[in-house]
């Protein structure tokens, strides 16, 4: 299985790049842009239920605006809400390794996604949401995405692609 992923921690241990020239080692990577999205309430039977919808409607657009333009081909676009912490990897050559030549040419273009919820971490500082998502090419494709306060800001940290 085919991992798509952006963690600066992890990211060249894992994917094997040499950041400093962002050279893949082995397969090379890639990500979605947005069209669709659904929400499907799984009933949480919690006070924080409204906190985490609230959390949602404020993550889910800048989602889908990386996704669209995952979906276009736009790396300067794609990585705009991505955090500060990313920048060391947030360039036109990742991009291409990770989204262009890897994601695209297995997935395809992203089509539409459906929430998880109970699968997602809402919190203040580092936001987890789990989608299925469908693709072009491949209609099951669990899509993880990790977001991280930056300033008082939440800005993505990773978006991930799995086969299911």
């Amino acid at each position: 299985m085919l991992v798509y992923s952006l963690c600066l921690t992890s990211f060249a241990h894992v994917y094997g790049f040499d950041l400093p020239g962002i050279v893949k080692k082995e397969k090379e990577e890639t990500a979605p842009a947005a069209k669709e999205s659904k929400t499907e309430e799984a009933p949480k039977a919690t006070a924080s239920s409204s906190s985490s919808d609230s959390q949602l409607g404020t993550l889910e657009p800048i989602l889908d605006k990386a996704l669209a333009a995952y979906n276009k081909g736009d790396p300067k676009a794609f990585w705009a809400d991505f955090s500060k912490q990313m920048s060391s990897i947030t360039t036109k050559e990742t991009f291409d390794a990770l989204y262009v030549q890897g994601a695209k040419k297995e997935f395809g273009n992203f089509v539409s996604k459906v929430i998880k919820k109970d699968e997602c971490s809402f919190n203040a500082d580092t936001p987890l949401l789990i989608y299925v998502g469908e693709f072009e090419k491949n209609k099951k494709v669990k899509i993880s995405v990790n977001f991280i306060k930056d300033g008082n800001d939440l800005k993505l940290m990773q978006i991930r692609f799995d086969k299911i």
